[in-house]
């Protein structure tokens, strides 16, 4: 597996969400991406 591939395996694991959310700019969202949260880890932050 290519390390683009690992990355993409993590951003779904780690710092995708499904429901909903309210945005800052007041939109709602099915879906939020917490990028912290793969940069935080070990291996996401190496990738």
């Amino acid at each position: 597996m290519d390390e683009r591939q690992r990355l993409k395996e993590l951003l779904l694991e780690k710092s995708y969400r499904e429901g909903t959310f309210t945005l800052t700019s007041g939109k709602t969202s099915d879906f939020y991406i917490d990028g912290k949260q793969t940069t935080l880890d070990a291996e996401g932050s190496y990738l």
